[in-house]
């Protein structure tokens, strides 16, 4: 079998959400990762399982599935080191 290679392409933080927060707090801030997979011609691909996980202590993993023009969406906390698995046995991350 064969095996294509894929390229993540991370348009990062379109729009930065803040969360309210008590008196005197600190408002936690939320920041949206476009996540865009295609193949080694730049060819967008859709259908396929990505999963984004970080180390915040609150959330992750999170699993989405790529839309026709290859774009997948996850809310992420502002800073955070991501990390993007594709889970496919077609192609490989590069």
């Amino acid at each position: 079998m064969s095996r294509g290679l894929v390229s993540v392409v991370i348009m990062a933080l379109v729009v930065a959400t803040l969360a309210p927060s008590a008196i005197g707090g600190v408002a936690a801030e939320d920041v949206t990762l476009t996540v865009t997979i295609v193949d080694s011609d730049g060819n967008e691909l859709g259908d396929i399982p990505v999963t984004a996980t970080w180390d915040d202590g609150n959330e992750g993993p999170i699993n989405r599935t790529t839309a026709p023009n290859g774009q997948v969406l996850f809310g992420v906390p502002e800073g955070a080191d991501v990390q993007i698995t594709i889970t496919d046995d077609h192609y490989m991350r590069n």
